[in-house]
């Protein structure tokens, strides 16, 4: 028996083997098949109808629809009427303006409270927290916080003292000026003035000079006899003189003592 199984065995093996390939064929050829089946076979039309109709507009009609949306419409602000504001109370004291057309573009001079004049324009921060909102012919708005105030002209000035913006003048001005002025000839036939001396008027109350003791009398003649020359002059007594050299001798000495303790002191 086991010789016999020895002999056939190789026979089973092959045979298996064969078996099994040409069912693992098999079942790939019908695979292939059924695939080139479907990809062989007509599609079918189907046809796609809807509940609602087209309806076709012409161009007229899609003109006034908003495709995009409706625009937002644009509100404009209520003009607000700034003479109706209330003054403020704030210690500004208005100098002068600088008037425009446009509201943004001018300034005004404003005193504070510190007796300071400065030049404020539209938009600038001013003394009390407060802003230049926008400047008319006699009076100015300030913004404190959102809130709008009128300042006004004081009393005593009024609303003429406006700085107007200064434009030189033109060179038509100038020659115009030149033409109109002439300068005078000059006459060489003219005399010379005269030069007259000022009267002084006596004062009847000024008090009398008295003239000294032995000197001429003005209006009288002096007579050189009546006047007696004296000799010599007489000189000082010798006391007199040692008395004065002495005392500059001790100013000299002092002197040279304080030139010493100079010297020494800056020396050291």
């Amino acid at each position: 028996m086991p010789s016999r199984l020895q002999q056939w065995l190789p026979w089973l093996l092959t045979t298996l083997i064969v078996v099994g390939a040409a069912v693992y064929l098999t079942s790939h050829s019908l695979a292939l098949w059924r695939d080139y089946q479907q990809f062989q076979r007509s599609p079918v039309a189907i046809s796609a109808q809807g509940n609602n109709a087209v309806v076709q507009r012409p161009v007229r009609q899609l003109l006034g629809l908003n495709l995009f949306g409706s625009p937002t419409a644009k509100t404009e602000a209520p003009v607000q009427t700034t003479e109706e504001l209330p003054e403020t109370n704030l210690q500004l004291t208005l100098r002068g303006i600088s008037s425009s057309d446009a509201n943004d573009v001018g300034g005004a001079l404003i005193e504070g409270p510190d007796r300071i004049t400065d030049f404020f324009r539209v938009g600038e921060s001013m003394p009390g927290n407060a802003s230049l909102h926008s400047v008319y012919a006699n009076r100015v708005v300030i913004d404190r916080s959102g809130q709008l105030e009128n300042l006004f002209f004081p009393e005593e000035i009024g609303s003429g003292s406006s700085v107007e913006a200064y434009s030189p003048p033109d060179d038509s001005y100038n020659q115009s000026y030149e033409q109109e002025y002439q300068e005078p000839a000059y006459d060489q036939s003219a005399e010379a003035p005269v030069y007259q001396p000022e009267v002084q008027e006596i004062n009847e109350y000024a008090p009398e000079v008295m003239p000294d003791e032995g000197a001429p009398i003005p209006g009288e003649q002096f007579d050189a006899g009546s006047y007696e020359v004296p000799d010599a002059i007489p000189a000082p007594p010798v006391e007199a003189v040692s008395e004065i050299e002495e005392a500059r001798r001790a100013e000299i000495r002092d002197r040279l003592q304080k030139m010493r303790e100079t010297i020494r002191s800056q020396a050291q």
